[in-house]
């Protein structure tokens, strides 16, 4: 069984080559997908494909936004 490895937001940053506080905005405006470990936001790299092929859009919420868990 293989182990999901998330990243971090300057990962997303560099890799969608985005400024390092967008990451953050749409982290906070929940339009990224993201997982909530603790206090800390990680990346599925997965999940970011996939939305990113949906065109940084879902259509799981009115907001367009894939939710994240909270803790």
């Amino acid at each position: 069984m293989e182990q999901q490895q998330y990243r971090d937001a300057k990962w997303v940053a560099e890799t969608f080559d985005l400024p390092l506080q967008r990451v953050y905005e749409l982290t906070r405006r929940e339009v990224i997908p993201v997982v909530r470990i603790l206090r800390q936001y990680r990346y599925d790299p997965e999940a970011l494909a996939e939305w990113a092929k949906r065109g940084g859009t879902s259509s799981t919420n009115d907001k367009g936004a894939v939710p994240h868990g909270r803790s």
